[in-house]
């Protein structure tokens, strides 16, 4: 293997003053959209609840209980320097507005160097107006944050494969390992870069001619080795995560818990329906407007006419109307995948080794049409449809395969962004302009046969998720009063004004207290938003308790010491069984009980197919929108 440079050898053209402006605008909004109503905003869902808990839990070694099975250690670090800086739990959501709001320039940055000026409009608005990434941005989850690195890594790993620059290299590795110590799943920075040299490779080789020996001999293998070396750095990064785990029983413990929550082929099918019903759910008039901004934004770029894109834009746009964004950019994505291999399958065999490659081919000197750029290391777009079609393949196969939660399928909607992009990018090149300031070379007749062929391909998509009966996607545009993004998500704090009130009750009847500065214990029990706002709320309650969490009803177990009336509050995630059981036994008796309303953060998680479908999700009568709060005296 050849030393690295520390230089990266491909530069593309420098931004116009225009387009520094058009992203200028572009981020305003995105930013702008990410912050509006601060104020709706406070901790909520369970997972923020442990990213949020640890500086609350001081008499738990600062740790909430089992916090290591629900991420590794970086995100809830960055939760407790926001709330350090905040004063308050919902200061963690900080970390995701920080982190959502620079993912637009990030898709800008890696669209615009992969596939031009036309794609990174398109990424970045899209990006920008997501209800989708706006919904979680808003919110204290770390998929967010895993998007921005993954995608960092992803782009600067193909980068350094291509050019062998030493300092890129190590820059991605730098970003695979943040991805890592974020989420578990964070080796999907590794993965897709590895993925796709490996798809090159097979491209390369198919290409070829001659015996598959010969073929698989001409292959260099640089791009592989640096590959290894960037990888080999990352490992080492994410392994102190893992002898940290060696106190808690090892990553073994971890992986089995992540084994509890797959559904396995069986559950694929309704998986992929609930993932594309919870895109449509959250799509509203601000995500289908986006589709309109793009065109605005790309009739004010230059050397192009507006009208080029405006009838494909306009056909996005009511297609996102009636099927959501996420169907659209799903349909638009496996059309884009098609393209991209039929030209792969197209191009023809150039001199010299194929993909690994880390020089371009000498009979190479400008780059051609893109349907026919050989796939080299050199070329900067082909690597990156590389790894994007590994991306969006990959993520489209194994997401279902996993309990449907709403957050999961962020990462693939990051691939669909730039995928849509490129496909924008695409039609631009081959659509002819109506004025051409300059002339240009005729398209090809194979280039007018794909686009015949990808739209072919849109429309049986379309015509399947119209046809499918009791259809896995909507869109729920109705009006600008339903905004799930930006909806109230403090109630549950609110009403922890009323729960401390009821303990303070419930006390009275109990014998006073023996320790001194304390009136109550309170254990709440797999509830850890529900715990931060109480143990906020003890540091200037006239009441003087103390808050401590629990994952399980074994704290209602008599303890010997000084006498403190105990209370339990628990939430929609203690077994009721274990209540029950609890009840029986007489260590516990229930005092009070209130259910408290929440926003879709929360109800996502447990909402079905069919409520998604019939839009029944919140109902005035049912559960589905609330959730159970209750009281419990300890038995002494």
């Amino acid at each position: 293997m050849s030393s690295l440079p520390l230089t990266d050898a491909h530069s593309p053209p420098r931004h116009t003053r225009r387009e520094w402006i058009v992203l200028a605008v572009i981020c305003l909004v995105g930013v702008g959209l990410r912050f509006y109503r601060l104020d709706h905003l406070a901790i909520e869902h369970f997972d923020e609840g442990v990213y949020a808990a640890n500086l609350y839990a001081d008499l738990d070694d600062y740790r909430y209980p089992q916090r290591h099975l629900y991420a590794p250690p970086l995100f809830p670090l960055l939760c407790e320097l926001a709330i350090g800086i905040g004063g308050t739990p919902d200061a963690a959501i900080w970390v995701n507005l920080l982190f959502g709001s620079l993912m637009v320039p990030l898709v800008w940055f890696v669209a615009r160097d992969s596939f031009g000026t036309v794609a990174a409009i398109v990424a970045a608005t899209l990006c920008a107006t997501s209800d989708y990434h706006i919904f979680f941005s808003r919110s204290a989850l770390t998929d967010v944050s895993l998007g921005f690195w993954l995608l960092l890594a992803v782009w600067l790993a193909g980068r350094g494969m291509r050019s062998g620059c030493g300092l890129t290299l190590g820059a991605a590795a730098m970003a695979a390992g943040l991805a890592w110590w974020t989420k578990y799943n964070g080796w999907l920075a590794l993965a897709i870069p590895l993925g796709g040299w490996g798809l090159q490779a097979m491209v390369s080789v198919v290409q070829q001619t001659g015996s598959v020996r010969a073929r698989l001999r001409s292959l260099a293998r640089e791009g592989l080795y640096r590959w290894g070396l960037f990888a080999l750095v990352a490992t080492l990064l994410w392994s102190p995560v893992v002898y940290g785990l060696q106190s808690v029983g090892g990553y073994s413990v971890v992986a089995k818990n992540h084994a509890g929550y797959l559904v396995g082929l069986s559950g694929w099918w309704d998986g992929l329906r609930m993932h594309f019903a919870y895109h449509g759910w959250l799509t509203t008039w601000v995500g289908v407007f986006g589709l309109l901004v793009v065109d605005v934004a790309l009739g004010i770029h230059p050397g192009r006419q507006r009208t080029n894109l405006a009838g494909v834009l306009y056909l996005l746009v009511i297609l996102a109307g009636i099927c959501g964004v996420g169907g659209t950019f799903g349909v638009v994505s496996f059309c884009a995948f098609v393209w991209i291999v039929r030209g792969w399958l197209r191009s023809r065999s150039v001199s010299g080794p194929a993909l690994a490659a880390g020089s371009p081919s000498r009979s190479q000197s400008a780059e051609p049409a893109a349907s026919a750029v050989p796939l080299t290391n050199s070329n900067p777009r082909r690597i990156m449809e590389a790894m994007l079609v590994t991306w969006w393949v990959g993520l489209t196969l194994t997401t279902p395969l996993y309990t449907p939660y709403a957050r999961l399928s962020l990462p693939w909607l990051v691939s669909c962004w730039l995928l849509v992009g490129w496909f924008m990018s695409r039609l631009d090149i081959t659509f002819p302009r109506v004025a051409q300031q300059e002339p240009r070379p005729p398209v090809e007749k194979s280039t007018i046969v794909d686009v015949c062929l990808v739209m072919g391909l849109m429309g049986l998509a379309i015509c399947f998720l119209f046809l499918t009966p009791q259809p896995a996607t909507h869109a729920n545009i109705v009006g600008p009063k339903h905004l799930p993004a930006w909806s109230n998500r403090t109630r549950l704090r609110t009403a922890t004004r009323r729960f401390i009130h009821e303990i303070d009750m419930g006390r009275r009847s109990m014998r006073p207290s023996e320790v001194a500065g304390f009136d109550a214990a309170v254990y709440v029990v797999g509830e850890p938003a529900l715990f931060c706002h109480l143990a906020e709320a003890s540091q200037t309650s006239e009441l003087q308790f103390i808050a401590r969490p629990s994952s399980s009803m074994s704290c209602a177990a008599p303890k010997a010491g000084p006498y403190v009336p105990k209370f339990i509050v628990t939430g929609s995630h203690v077994p009721v069984a274990e209540i029950d059981s609890a009840v029986a036994s007489g260590l516990i008796e229930p005092i009070w009980e209130q259910r408290v309303l929440v926003s879709d953060m929360v109800a996502l998680d447990s909402a079905s197919l069919k409520q998604l479908q019939g839009k029944v999700l919140k109902s005035d009568t049912g559960p589905e929108y609330t959730i159970p709060i209750r009281i419990y005296r300890i038995r002494q």
